[in-house]
Formats: C-alpha cells, structure tokens, sequence
C-alpha cells in the first residue's frame, strides 16, 4: 500500500509513503518526520476535509 501527497498547484510531490513484504518506506519534503507513522500522519492532516465556512 502507498500514499502519497502532492501540492495542487505545482505537482510537487510533498510526501509519500509506502508497506510492501513488510518492510515500511517514507520521505517527506518541507517537513520534518522521523517515522513512517508520523509521515502517515502527515498526510492524513493535509487530506482531511476542512469546514472554513465558519
């Protein structure tokens, strides 16, 4: 399984995770993560549906 997270407007790619065979895989940029759990998170937090109508 992967994920990965990309700025909407420049397509630059800002973070990625990846568990294959068990062995777990992250990288983030303009961040600073020193987990695959805490990456996870990451891009969790900026893929979360915002209410800003309030």
């Amino acid at each position: 399984m992967a994920s990965y997270l990309y700025d909407g407007q420049t397509k630059e790619l800002l973070a990625f995770t990846e568990s294959k065979d068990g062995v777990k895989r992250f990288l983030t940029f303009k961040t600073y993560t020193n987990s695959y759990e805490q990456a996870q998170e990451y891009i969790n937090s900026k893929m979360e549906d915002k209410d800003y109508s309030k």
